[in-house]
Parts: structure tokens; C-alpha cells; sequence
């Protein structure tokens, strides 16, 4: 509950990735590994104060991802 109202009380624009890491490519699909399963998604800030910033702006929160 703490990250939310921190979160909704800043003037700032943030990202939400929900996607899993790369599988490896000998492993069968490319792109998703289709066995992990993303719980809380990783969080990034792409704006302060208006400005962008520049990459993937920058990472608050890193995503929990569990495997079955």
C-alpha cells in the first residue's frame, strides 16, 4: 500500500513490464521463456518533472518472477 500512494502522489510518468526474460534460444520459443511467470512487474521512471529520460528511463522497482 505504501508504493501505491508513493506512486499516485508523484508528478512523474512511470512504465509498468510485465514481461518475462529471453529464453534461451535452443531452449524452443524465442523470445518468452514460456515457464516463468511474472508476479509483480518491474517499474520504471520515464519522465521527472516532464523531462524524459533517456534508455528505459530509470528502474524503480525490479520485477518477481517465479518459474513452474
Amino acid at each position: 500500500m505504501q508504493t501505491a500512494v508513493w506512486l499516485f502522489g508523484q508528478p512523474d510518468t512511470f512504465k509498468f513490464d510485465w514481461t518475462t526474460p529471453a529464453q534461451d534460444t535452443r531452449r524452443g520459443a524465442v523470445g518468452r521463456n514460456l515457464r516463468n511467470v511474472v508476479i509483480v512487474p518491474a517499474v520504471s521512471k520515464v519522465t521527472h518533472n516532464g523531462a524524459k529520460l533517456g534508455g528505459n528511463g530509470q528502474n524503480v522497482l525490479s520485477p518477481v518472477i517465479k518459474a513452474f
